[in-house]
């Protein structure tokens, strides 16, 4: 099953191109991984995506659906999405604002189910003990998980995340991507932007390589080569085989990059 489809996508800032051509498809229980140095266009395209901006031209939908003509619960039902970031607005718990990732599915007063589902995401990304705690007291890390945990709780069939791996550390970094890794079924896929390729490499059943808002390759994690990663980082790198998935070590800036 498709669950998310881009065809010829185009936009720009300012009348410069930000976004040429960019066209793929991801199949339901994928996990789509977004890499690229900074500037090329990895948290554009989430946001055209996400219907936040206006692409010139081409088409994106989401089970067939065109997201152009999506709009408030429907949108919300379909397409969840985890800002770079975000900041606490009003006091409110860790279990209320995660709550409020099941608005597209609840009426005025919130059901048993999405209680348990709130309940099973906090505890999924072990954040139980902080359920009672007021955001505000929370740290940067702590509260990228709680928007984490509110976009698994919002159940979209396409769930988009913008550097979810920003200000976590080593363990929370892996609690959240085995948590979206087991959420993935058959009717639901997942894009999130990264700056660790080797986290994208194990993670990730695709990889969509950026470079000055183009398509520079597609493919699985094999795709990892020195003869892609350099030209698109301006790096030196080693790249290991001895694993199924490669592993990558930079070396040094090339010369010009």
């Amino acid at each position: 099953m498709v669950i998310l489809k881009l065809e010829d996508l185009d936009f720009s800032y300012n009348k410069s191109r930000t976004l040429k051509e960019i066209s793929f498809t991801l199949e339901g229980g994928g996990l789509l991984g977004i890499v690229g140095p900074n500037g090329s266009g990895k948290t554009t395209l989430l946001k055209c995506i996400n219907n936040l901006l206006t692409p010139d031209s081409g088409e994106i939908t989401v089970k067939g659906e065109k997201m152009s003509e999506l709009g408030g619960r429907d949108l919300a039902r379909k397409l969840g999405f985890v800002p770079q970031t975000e900041e606490p607005v009003f006091p409110s718990t860790v279990f209320d604002l995660v709550l409020t990732g099941r608005t597209p599915h609840s009426s005025w007063k919130p059901s048993s189910d999405d209680l348990t589902v709130v309940s099973d995401v906090l505890k999924d990304l072990g954040l139980e003990e902080l359920a009672l705690r007021d955001v505000n007291s929370l740290s940067g890390g702590q509260f990228r998980k709680v928007l984490i945990a509110r976009g698994f709780a919002q159940e979209p069939e396409l769930l988009l995340l913008d550097e979810p791996m920003a200000s976590l550390d080593l363990r929370h970094q892996l609690e959240v991507l085995n948590t979206l890794r087991g959420w993935l079924t058959e009717s639901r896929g997942a894009a999130v932007t990264f700056h660790d390729l080797n986290l994208a490499a194990k993670y990730c059943d695709e990889l969509l390589i950026l470079k000055d808002g183009e398509v520079f390759a597609r493919g699985g994690p094999e795709i990892l080569t020195r003869e892609v990663i350099e030209p698109v980082y301006g790096v030196e790198v080693e790249v290991s085989k001895a694993t199924v998935r490669p592993s990558i070590t930079p070396i040094r800036p090339l010369a010009g990059g």
